[in-house]
């Protein structure tokens, strides 16, 4: 009976849906309003060719790629290429966080160094403009950079806001512990931080002084923050999340020390699906299918996310399935650090570090391992894809970054 709800079958949540700009679209895309829900990243719009999804592996060392020294003196927690591929930023337990011009042969040695966290830095994002870098730290704060300023546009240091309370607000308390992560969301409207066992959801603003005449204008900008929502999870701590920022999704993907899976809906402020003991371990990386402007898919290939626990394993999950963990990926080593993945733009190969100095190559489809590569000589701890050619970046324990490519074509 229709009415009743007998036999009526819930339809699992869909977890992104991106619009996509092609080749024939991309014109008419770049004179769409700030309203449209999806806009090419950066640079995409003078792109002249697509990403080759033809590509071979991406396992060839590319010669005079590292440096005599290390770009950081402690070990490289983050990297991450910009949406345009002209930067890569990294963060280290040195405190620092560093962007590199690209492509890096060409511009050795030209890069920007923003200093001012008083801890190890553990997560650094780029905003979906390429403009501004948000990153993470165990000193309690998060910090958002412009680039080419030495000093943050903000400092994210208290809960709920960072201006004068009023009387009978509530306690505007500074973060409990480190902030664990911290990215853009919604297209750079929003920023969302983990600290503790809850992520929060903060909305921005500049005060736009031109503070180039006077020193003393610009110790009186007053950019400001506040706190519009959090989500609260069961576990002790938050672990990881994660969340799209270069389309419109409402949806954020938490990871907790309880070994879960929290998918929430910040649109309904409800939690949509929870996935109990996803891990051995409590999860430490989470990667999103997050759409790049020089590469196309069927809407469904954004429904994947991937989590990897130092249980030695790494999962691919969709939310579309019943049994959403559809692939486990096994042969690298994690047993202590926290270790970093990627997907590739063609979506044919799944890339993780691992802590035996090699990165591992997965086949998407078949789960099994296509290249074992050595990368240094101390643990290999994230991967970040370059989203216009077919090139990953590695980061180590050693402080260095070294990039492979797949040995065919022109090479950035």
């Amino acid at each position: 009976v229709a009415s009743s709800g007998y036999g009526s079958i819930t339809p699992p949540p869909k977890l992104f849906s991106p619009q996509i700009v092609n080749s024939r679209s991309r014109g008419r895309a770049g004179r769409r309003g700030r309203g449209s829900t999806h806009t090419a990243a950066t640079g995409a719009s003078c792109l002249s060719s697509p990403y080759p999804t033809s590509c071979s592996a991406l396992c060839t060392f590319q010669t005079g790629s590292v440096t005599d020294s290390p770009l950081h003196t402690g070990a490289i927690t983050r990297v991450l290429f910009s949406d345009d591929a002209k930067h890569l930023a990294t963060c280290s337990v040195d405190c620092h966080l560093r962007v590199a011009r690209l492509p890096y042969q060409r511009f050795r040695g030209q890069d920007l160094d923003f200093t001012g966290h008083d801890g190890p830095v553990h997560d650094v994002s780029w905003s979906h403009s390429g403009q501004y870098l948000l990153s993470a730290s165990s000193d309690g704060t998060a910090r958002m950079w412009e680039m080419g300023k030495p000093d943050p546009v903000l400092v994210f240091r208290e809960s709920l806001h960072n201006f004068r309370s009023k009387e009978g607000d509530p306690p505007n308390t500074a973060f409990s512990s480190a902030v664990s992560s911290a990215q853009f969301f919604y297209l750079d409207r929003f920023v969302l931080l983990s600290s503790s066992n809850k992520v929060y959801m903060f909305k921005f603003a500049f005060d736009l002084v031109n503070s180039s005449s006077c020193d003393l204008v610009h110790l009186r900008k007053s950019n400001r923050y506040k706190c519009v929502h959090t989500i609260p999870l069961e576990a002790k701590s938050v672990t990881t999340f994660a969340a799209i920022r270069s389309f419109l999704s409402h949806l954020c993907v938490c990871c907790g020390s309880d070994r879960g899976i929290t998918v929430y809906d910040l649109s309904a402020t409800r939690t949509v699906r929870t996935l109990d003991d996803a891990h051995g371990r409590p999860i430490q990386m989470i990667h999103l299918n997050e759409a790049s402007p020089y590469v196309s898919h069927p809407d469904n290939a954004y429904d994947l996310f991937m989590t990897g626990a130092p249980d030695d394993s790494v999962k691919l999950w969709d939310l579309r399935a019943q049994e959403p963990c559809v692939r486990v990926f096994v042969g690298h080593t994690n047993r202590m650090h926290r270790i970093g993945g990627a997907f590739s733009p063609c979506l044919r190969y799944v890339a993780v570090g691992s802590e035996d100095s090699c990165f591992y190559l997965y086949d998407i489809r078949q789960g099994t391992v296509l290249y074992r590569v050595r990368a240094g000589s101390d643990v290999v701890s994230d991967i970040s894809m370059n989203p216009r050619y077919p090139q990953l970046a590695t980061a180590s324990h050693d402080g260095h970054i070294r990039f492979y490519v797949d040995g065919s074509g022109p090479r950035p």
